[in-house]
């Protein structure tokens, strides 16, 4: 895995906040913390996120925060930035109408996040 440079997150919607940190696992924390304050009953708060890599690559998107007592990413209870980015590879490789980002999707699961459930991935993918 490529070395992080920054993980920038920020609540659209709830409690606005924003904060920056240099690993998935202090993003996770921060997500954790703000989904105290996140809708209980079915809702979600939008969160954007931007990923930059040491070699300047970026991996930006959403990601639906829920209350912490409700099931999230790998249905673990927490939040999980990693899970999600891979849920999102996996769905763009298995999805012909996305054919022209499979490339880059794949470049994201091989060289740029961990190795952990990639086996999964890589089977389910083949």
């Amino acid at each position: 895995m490529q070395p992080i440079k920054t993980i920038e997150l920020e609540r659209f919607e709830g409690l606005s906040a924003e904060a920056i940190c240099k690993s998935f696992k202090a993003a996770n924390q921060i997500l954790l913390k703000w989904s105290t304050t996140a809708p209980k009953g079915g809702a979600y708060d939008k969160c954007g996120f931007t990923v930059e890599w040491e070699d300047g690559k970026t991996f930006s998107g959403r990601y639906d925060l829920v209350h912490f007592s409700r099931r999230t990413d790998e249905g673990t209870g927490r939040p999980d930035l990693i899970a999600h980015i891979m849920s999102y590879c996996e769905y763009v490789l298995s999805n012909h109408d996305y054919h022209r980002d499979h490339e880059s999707a794949q470049d994201y699961l091989d060289n740029y996040l961990p190795q952990r459930n990639y086996a999964k991935v890589k089977k389910e993918v083949a």
